[in-house]
């Protein structure tokens, strides 16, 4: 069969022609870059003005939560430096009552509701050590006012020791024994000054100090009326003066003490004396009555001078007088007598003098002779 010739068979493959375009292509970003880029920069804008909103946003927050923390915190100062409430819980409910008035502010403030609750935790942060101080307050204004009145009764306490002393009045302890109502007294003293102490309380007394009331109401009592005093109750506080310790009394107070003691008995012992002297004088005793009580108050043993008649009885109370006084007083009342009568006779001399002036000397004649 013949074949059929193909030409080119064996020859070289032909060059193929890429086929494209004649000319050089343009880059599609060319025309896509500025659209881009404006939307990126509105990103840009919206994002700053974002940011410059939350930054002026958060400026409005910080300056009226600084506003509600000055505002409160001064009206809770206020608050706590005026206080005198002594119950704490009571204390805390009023700055409670602060509180809550600035939190309804801040709820009805024209902020975003964020924001109220960003100045209402602030507000509420300087609030929490608000209460202990005021709590403190509280209980520093109980302190204080209990301590005062423990205080007032103490001394209250130590007046009524110093009565009870000069009365000498008695009572019984708890075992039904008697004994004297100043010293039961002043072991009432000793415990609330012990219980005082114990609470934290500002007692100004020790035991030692107490008795040391005790014996300066006792002194100022007895000196403050020396004339009305009796000399034996002034006595007995030099007695109980002699007693104390050293921890009572300073060397000075007992000197100024001693010293007002001896003053107040020298003037009692006068004015008894001078009442004495009256009450003889005006008894309007005979010589013999008057001699008598003289001598019995020469005698250092007698307690009263006794002059008995019929119907009149006259005792005249020397007992509070000392006996080392007593013979003074006698020689007293005696040279009182004697100034006494010539007095008298001199005023009864003076009165005849003066009904015979004008009489004739006859009848001063028939007088001397009658």
């Amino acid at each position: 069969m013949p074949r059929i010739p193909v030409y080119a068979q064996g020859a070289p493959s032909a060059v193929k022609l890429e086929a494209g375009q004649l000319s050089r292509r343009a880059d599609v970003g060319a025309f896509t870059a500025p659209g881009k880029a404006a939307a990126g920069l509105a990103k840009t804008v919206g994002d700053i003005a974002f940011q410059f909103g939350q930054a002026e946003k958060q400026l409005q927050t910080d300056r009226t939560a600084t506003e509600y923390e000055n505002l409160s915190r001064q009206e809770a100062d206020d608050y706590r430096i005026g206080l005198t409430e002594t119950d704490t819980a009571t204390a805390a409910e009023g700055l409670k009552k602060i509180e809550d008035k600035y939190i309804n502010k801040i709820s009805g403030l024209n902020l975003t509701r964020s924001q109220k609750q960003a100045v209402e935790k602030r507000v509420r942060q300087k609030f929490v050590p608000q209460y202990t101080n005021v709590k403190q307050a509280a209980f520093a204004n109980h302190i204080r006012v209990t301590s005062a009145a423990e205080n007032e009764s103490l001394k209250s306490l130590a007046t009524e020791m110093a009565f009870a002393w000069a009365d000498e009045e008695m009572t019984f302890d708890e075992f039904g024994d008697e004994t004297e109502l100043h010293t039961a007294l002043y072991e009432q003293g000793i415990k609330k000054i012990e219980d005082g102490m114990t609470k934290g309380l500002s007692i100004n007394y020790t035991p030692s100090s107490f008795r040391a009331e005790f014996l300066k109401q006792v002194i100022a009592g007895v000196t403050a009326d020396p004339t009305g005093s009796s000399i034996s109750l002034i006595d007995h506080a030099r007695e109980e003066l002699n007693k104390a310790k050293g921890d009572e009394f300073t060397v000075a107070e007992t000197a100024k003490a001693i010293n007002d003691l001896a003053v107040a008995k020298d003037l009692a012992i006068a004015t008894k004396v001078e009442t004495i002297s009256g009450q003889v004088f005006e008894a309007g005793l005979s010589e013999d009555e008057f001699d008598s009580v003289i001598s019995q108050l020469r005698n250092p043993d007698n307690l009263s001078a006794l002059v008995e008649r019929e119907e009149t009885k006259f005792t005249f109370d020397i007992s509070e007088i000392p006996s080392d006084i007593r013979a003074t007083v006698a020689n007293s009342l005696s040279i009182k007598r004697d100034i006494a009568s010539s007095e008298e006779q001199t005023e009864l001399l003076e009165s005849a003098t003066l009904g015979l002036q004008g009489k004739s000397l006859g009848y001063l004649q028939s007088a001397k002779q009658e």
